[in-house]
């Protein structure tokens, strides 16, 4: 009853009979209804509209009005769509007179997930309505369109882009009049294939779902028609906005050394563009590259100042294409003109004359004034669209005889799926799943005024392209930029877009086709720019640290005896070196020595010491010279006995040892040794004497005599034999006998002598006396002589057969 009045309130009917007709025909097929609702239409003049309720949630602003009001263009364009409906500017099939009224509420989610529930919730469950209209984000749409599919509602998104929306068994009530990221992400690289041939290339991205999902779309896409190609992804910010500056700069950064020409930039966001045209980024930002992005990036290009925007000239953008509408568009314009704030709804009309300074974009001030611009933004064209289609799928339902509680859900879904309408983007339709259908796009460029221009379109299907113009690139050419720069000059590599010198204590090898100059490593150095290899240190110098501009010679007391080296080697004990940057240490030579290392002087024996041979470490290697000894290794050095040899290094210690150790003449070391003819004893070693024979006394230790001698001066034979010219010899029997008689001759001869001297004649006691007395010294004196002979003193040959 309640929608019966809907149509022809009860109070008015003047013949009930044809309420009771038209309520037994209205099910029999939508031909008689739309015959009965014509001919009720004859009979009674009109019939009322039928209403349906549609709720817009959209992001429109970023965190509200105040912190972003860039998306309320979206708003304006449902609502622009609506007018024309609602207007009749545009035709607009209709079967019945049964005209539709379609309520549009308008509310910002602001870019929160949570908020855009919350709308939808409450248009679908509360307000029971047909549709939710928009999401605008895919972060917005997704959680809404779940949301749907529970509740067996519909949605129509204009702004959500992401692949994962295609999936009709998460989102079964979605459609969506945005072109998915695939389907873009898919033209941007056949453009870089068929185009440009990009072999090698950057891709920005944004590190959100958007940005994620284009350029892994694209990287599939691009590496199945170029398998070889080298794409290197680069995340930035989930969402860049101000505080995302310095994060920006250090993620553009890492593209300086890649030495790549061709840059994708997938970000729709002004704080990604505003960081890239600061002058740091002219490796990517210049003349010498290829930028190129979606259409999306319009959004963030917009919103530069003419400087800033100028420097992206010859930036390539891949949009979808749009059709012709031929006299719809100026229709459209001229329509679009005649509009006021008035004409809008809340919170529309109140934003309309941006009177509040504290709105981040103002440019709604002159929105009308620019109608072409105005309609031929795609974000404002998708939400035209949906909101087109919106209302021609609903007619056509109300012209097949339902009602409004019936419109809505899978109903109204599939109705907008089979619907095909030309909106402000061109036709629009729709795959089975939902996705919009895309036949084509279009190619613009931004020109050196920073105007985006047309360019060509590109036939999807046959996969040609159609220009209108050459593209101008960044020279201000129609000249394609390569992906690679041409390899520097040997010595200087590639830095961003310029070739640069190796600066010294670096290098650039020939051929090389490097982004930076490599260090010359430790023991090299190079001393000028633009090397093509590093020098080695010369022998007696040194480079320990890396990409060194020259080489330091080695101190006094080191020294380098190889090239390359990175640290000098301190000279070694017994040598010293007293110059810098040596390659050899010199021995320390005879009569110093040296203990330590590093040494660049020998230290001095000390007095008259000396050593026996160069480099000596220690001052136990200084002796006695030759010709001295000393007592111990410490004691002072003396001059050499007489009777003795002191040969260099000569120590009475060392005879003790050779002593002690039964050596007979032969030491480790040296020591004062008799000479041959000469005799000592152990107790008074030094104390030399001359032997009666130089024969017998050999020389060097104490005592020594030679073999079968023995006793004082080495005068002793065994018994039996007797010293003899040759040595001992053995005494023969009548030498024996001769002594026993010589013996017994004696007694004799005293006798005969005590008789004489006691004679008459010799009794006087003087001269007796005097002649014993004369006879005793001349024994004695021929004793003495014999005596000196055998003492260690050189007596003149004169005198030698006496003492003989």
């Amino acid at each position: 009853p309640k929608q019966r009045q809907r149509f022809i309130p009860r109070s008015e009917v003047t013949f009930p009979w044809l309420v009771d007709f038209w309520l037994k025909v209205r099910n029999r097929g939508v031909k008689m209804q739309a015959v009965c609702s014509l001919w009720l239409a004859l009979a009674f003049g009109s019939t009322d509209a039928v209403d349906i309720t549609v709720p817009v949630c959209g992001g429109f602003s970023d965190g509200g009005l105040q912190a972003d009001g860039g998306y309320y263009n979206e708003a304006f364009g449902s609502w622009f769509a609506k007018l024309a409906w609602d207007r009749g500017v545009l035709p607009k099939p209709q079967l019945s007179s049964v005209n539709l009224s379609v309520s549009m509420s308008y509310t910002d989610t602001e870019g929160f997930p949570g908020k855009a529930i919350s709308c939808a919730y409450k248009g679908w469950y509360e307000a029971d309505a047909a549709l939710v209209l928009g999401g605008g984000w895919s972060s917005l749409t997704k959680p809404m369109a779940q949301l749907g599919g529970t509740l067996g509602a519909a949605q129509l998104d204009w702004g959500g882009t992401a692949d994962e929306l295609s999936e009709a068994g998460v989102y079964p009530l979605l459609a969506r009049t945005a072109v998915p990221d695939s389907a873009l992400a898919t033209g941007v690289a056949e453009l870089l294939a068929s185009e440009y041939a990009s072999s090698r290339l950057v891709v920005f991205h944004e590190a959100g779902d958007w940005g994620k999902s284009m350029s892994s779309r694209m990287a599939t896409d691009l590496r199945r028609m170029m398998p070889d190609v080298d794409i290197r992804l680069i995340p930035l910010s989930v969402d860049p906005g101000p505080g995302d500056e310095k994060y920006l700069r250090t993620q553009f950064r890492q593209a300086r050394d890649l030495s790549m020409r061709h840059f994708v930039i997938l970000s729709m966001r002004y704080t990604t563009f505003k960081v890239l045209a600061e002058d740091e980024f002219s490796y990517i930002v210049s003349d010498a590259t290829l930028l190129i992005g979606p259409g999306d990036v319009e959004l963030g290009l917009s919103k530069l100042n003419g400087t800033e925007r100028m420097k992206f000239r010859g930036m390539q953008i891949l949009d979808t294409g749009s059709e012709d509408i031929g006299d719809a568009m100026p229709v459209l314009e001229s329509f679009w003109q005649t509009l006021t704030a008035a004409d809008f709804p809340e919170p529309l009309r109140s934003i309309i004359p941006c009177t509040d300074p504290s709105y981040a974009n103002c440019w709604y001030a002159s929105m009308f004034a620019d109608a072409r611009g105005m309609l031929t933004d795609k974000y404002f064209a998708w939400a035209f669209d949906a909101s087109w289609l919106l209302h021609a799928a609903a007619q056509a339902l109300v012209d097949a005889g339902e009602d409004a509680t019936t419109i809505k859900g899978k109903l109204l879904h599939d109705k907008i799926l089979t619907t095909s309408a030309v909106g402000l983007s061109g036709r629009v339709g729709f795959e089975s799943n939902g996705d919009r259908m895309l036949s084509s796009y279009k190619l613009n460029f931004i020109d050196a005024q920073g105007v985006s221009q047309v360019a060509g379109m590109y036939d999807a299907i046959a996969k040609s392209w159609n220009f209108s113009q050459a593209p101008v690139y960044a020279d201000g050419s129609h000249d394609k930029v390569p992906d690679t720069f041409p390899v520097c000059s040997p010595g200087s590599f590639r830095n961003g877009i310029s070739c640069t010198p190796a600066p010294a204590g670096y290098y650039v090898p020939k051929g090389s086709p490097l982004t930076a100059a490599i260090e010359c490593a430790a023991g090299t150095y190079s001393a000028d720019e633009g090397s093509v290899h590093c020098d080695q240190c010369e022998r007696g110098r040194f480079q320990g640290a890396s990409g060194a501009t020259e080489c330091t010679d080695c101190s006094k007391g080191t020294f380098a005896g190889d090239e390359m080296k990175t640290a000098c080697d301190a000279c070694m004990e017994g040598k010293y070196q007293e110059l810098p940057g040596q390659s050899t240490c010199e021995r320390c030579e005879q009569g110093t020595y040296m203990n330590g290392t590093g040494a660049f002087v020998c230290t001095q024996c000390p007095g008259i010491r000396t050593t026996k041979f160069n480099m000596e470490s220690s001052v136990a290697s200084c002796v006695c010279p030759d010709g001295y000894y000393s007592a111990n290794p410490q004691a002072e050095c003396l001059p050499c006995p007489d009777g003795m040899a002191c040969a260099l290094g000569s120590d009475l210690q060392n005879m003790y040892l050779a002593t002690s150790s039964g050596n007979t003449g032969h030491a480790p070391f040296e020591f004062p040794k008799l000479l041959p003819g000469h005799y000592s004893t152990a107790d008074a070693p030094l104390e030399a004497y001359r032997c009666l024979a130089q024969r017998t006394c050999p020389g060097g230790l104490p005592q020594t005599c030679a073999e079968g001698l023995g006793g004082m001066l080495c005068t002793r034979c065994s018994d039996g034999e007797f010293l003899g010219d040759f040595g001992c010899e053995k005494c023969a029997d009548s030498q024996d006998a001769f002594s026993m008689l010589a013996v017994v001759g004696m007694f004799p001869v005293v006798i005969l002598g005590y008789y004489i001297l006691n004679s008459r004649n010799t009794a006087k006691a003087s001269t007796l006396s005097c002649v014993a007395a004369s006879f005793g010294m001349l024994a004695g004196t021929i004793q003495y002589l014999g005596f000196n002979n055998f003492l260690a003193v050189k007596w003149p040959d004169e005198f030698k057969p006496i003492l003989a």
